[in-house]
């Protein structure tokens, strides 16, 4: 944990905000919002709910897309989309410009801007604070050589826009080891790195009872079958094709076993053509929770990652999880106690780990202790708690200067 990173408030300071008659405004800036269905989509509109019962009220500013209204409200949160048309760096422009315009124009109703990644939406906050004087917050969504920073420096101006971002935002959230060591080598300073996990509802994402899992296995064509599913963005970082290079493997040694692929993305028809035996792309799903509670293990095969919020859903459905050993995912799964870990791109090791995690032997050992550790560390209310607490500290530092 960094030296400045934030602590859970005590039980006085729960109720300090439980009982506040201040609200917060905090104005989100992200690439995409619901309908789109991603992680960080997913983690933003999970804390919306205890974000207010906290005392802040969000505002979503993201990209619009033909057929989509400019406004909308979901949940009690009011969404503005932006939608301008042509290319790529036009695209960029126009979103900055009218996320900028949207705040101008609420400029009281915003006390504090955050953006969730390096890219547009950091250079939107920052633009914010200098325009509105503003306090800003961004979180880095991933690490590594796919990840925020390796984007942006390949980037146009992606130097000159990681130094200003520097020198000007004033808090980092990290979600994982390997983010906060790129800001510091960045040269950002570590009393602005804050580190602030993902968060799960474990109350929702929890294993079923013996009798609700026998029926969702057979309501869903499962019974008898040993089930390995996947959840995410079938995008090429995320490793799919390892995983169906790695299943024939897995069906030689367990030929009840079945892969189920949930999601959507630009890889989806040419992998989808491919696809191997007893390996089933099943689209979207709003709600995987249901999936996850008829599954006997998860797998995420991705070559970088964040802190997958996928994998702390699986492992707070109790499900046992094979993962690679990149990003978050090593800070997720600490031992073989907790799950597999396994090199990206190995579908040799791939295989041997999701044939072993769906053998059964050690399926409800292990699953029991990743959903104790999702309990105990990733709980969403946890997370709500830190996220509040650092923006009530930057609220009242500004209120002061």
């Amino acid at each position: 944990m960094s030296a400045g990173a934030a602590t859970g408030p005590g039980i006085r300071e729960r109720e300090a905000v439980a009982n506040i008659t201040r609200r917060l405004g905090i104005c989100m800036v992200i690439q995409s919002y619901y309908p789109h269905i991603g992680g960080a989509e997913r983690q933003l509109q999970a804390l919306t709910a205890p974000l207010r019962r906290r005392g802040i009220d969000v505002t979503v500013v993201t990209r619009g897309r033909p057929g989509l209204a400019s406004r909308a409200v979901l949940r009690g949160t009011r969404i503005q989309r932006t939608f301008v048309g042509g290319g790529r760096a036009a695209r960029s422009l126009g979103f900055t410009v009218g996320a900028l315009l949207f705040m101008a124009g609420r400029r009281r109703c915003v006390d504090i801007v955050h953006a969730h990644d390096l890219l547009s939406p950091a250079t939107t906050a920052v633009l914010a604070k200098v325009l509105l004087r503003r306090p800003v917050v961004v979180k880095v969504l991933r690490g590594g050589q796919l990840g925020d920073l390796a984007v942006l420096r390949s980037g146009m101006f992606g130097r000159l826009r990681l130094w200003l971002l520097a020198r000007l935002v004033d808090a980092f959230v990290t979600i994982s080891d390997e983010i906060e060591n790129e800001l510091r080598c960045a040269g950002v300073p570590g009393s602005r790195l804050v580190r602030i996990p993902n968060g799960v509802d474990t109350d929702w994402f929890r294993p079923a009872t013996v009798n609700r899992r026998a029926a969702l296995r057979e309501e869903l064509g499962l019974a008898g079958r040993k089930v390995a599913v996947f959840v995410g963005r079938i995008e090429p970082e995320k490793g799919i094709l390892t995983l169906l290079e790695a299943w024939p493997t897995v069906r030689r040694a367990l030929p009840d076993a079945l892969l189920l692929l949930a999601g959507d993305g630009s890889e989806r028809p040419v992998l989808q053509a491919r696809c191997v035996e007893e390996a089933r792309f099943v689209g979207p799903v709003d709600e995987p929770v249901t999936l996850l509670q008829a599954a006997d293990c998860f797998v995420l095969p991705s070559y970088t990652e964040g802190l997958s919020n996928a994998l702390l859903e699986a492992m707070a459905t109790g499900l046992p999880c094979v993962a690679t050993s990149i990003g978050g995912n090593v800070e997720l799964i600490r031992g073989d106690a907790e799950g597999w870990l396994v090199r990206p791109d190995d579908s040799s090791a791939l295989a041997q780990a999701l044939i072993d995690a769906l053998r059964g032997e050690c399926r409800e050992t292990v699953g029991c202790a990743a959903r104790s550790r999702a309990v105990r560390e990733f709980s969403l209310e946890r997370t709500a708690d830190l996220l509040s607490g650092l923006y009530w500290r930057l609220a009242s530092r500004d209120s002061l200067a």
